[in-house]
């Protein structure tokens, strides 16, 4: 049930709290459209809320307290407008509470590290321009985005990115190969000796190819009759 990757709208209320559920909260709940109860409470999850969460605008209550998360709250929890009821105590959550929000002081406690209203505990400087987790994945996210859509739409274009590497190389290759036949056909005795050379090195292969496939058809031929 934890991994089910299925985008769609059962249940509109998910009470599982006080099972001995483990693991970090998986990314597909936010992706339970319509669902207005979330109950995960009592349980023995680790790691973060996930930074998605406030894509489920429907959530009206979410209770994931007495748990072992961690991390910063994410700020898009903010984004959840028919929020009523919310419950994040008794967690290792830290940094500043996400502004702005409508709830109590309780529903934040048993988090040491949390400050900011509606807790009595202020943040310091350094708390107050922390930058979040989510915050950190949502800017990588969209420069990996920006940088794929950017080569999705420019495509490869070789000639068009390093003309002077390909003009340099055609160039290379007119230039050596005309100058080589060039100066064979302006000067004609340069020409003769290349040409008797060719010649005479394709005689030279004709008979050591002829000589050895005649050596080698004769051991073959003592072989067959000695045995």
């Amino acid at each position: 049930m934890w991994k089910s990757r299925v985008n769609y709208c059962l249940d509109k209320f998910m009470d599982l709290s006080h099972n001995m559920l483990r693991g970090e909260i998986p990314k597909e709940v936010t992706t339970l459209i319509g669902l207005t109860y979330l109950n995960l409470s009592n349980n023995y999850l680790t790691g973060a809320i996930p930074c998605d969460i406030g894509a489920v605008k429907s959530l009206n209550y979410l209770d994931l307290s007495s748990n072992q998360l961690f991390g910063t709250i994410p700020p898009g929890i903010s984004d959840v407008t028919h929020l009523e009821g919310l419950n994040l105590s008794y967690n290792n959550l830290t940094g500043k509470v996400p502004l702005p929000n409508n709830f109590s002081a309780y529903a934040f406690i048993g988090n040491h590290n949390l400050c900011g209203p509606p807790l009595a505990k202020n943040c310091s400087a350094n708390e107050s321009l922390e930058k979040t987790e989510c915050s950190s994945d949502r800017k990588s996210k969209g420069q990996n985005d920006g940088i794929q859509e950017k080569e999705h739409t420019h495509g490869f274009k070789p000639f068009k990115e390093k003309p002077s590497f390909y003009i340099s190389v055609a160039s290379g290759f007119f230039t050596g190969f005309w100058g080589f036949w060039a100066t064979l056909v302006l000067n004609e005795s340069r020409g003769n000796a290349y040409f008797r050379l060719l010649g005479n090195m394709g005689d030279r292969i004709y008979v050591f190819v002829v000589v050895t496939t005649a050596r080698l058809r004769r051991k073959f031929q003592g072989e067959q009759a000695v045995e």
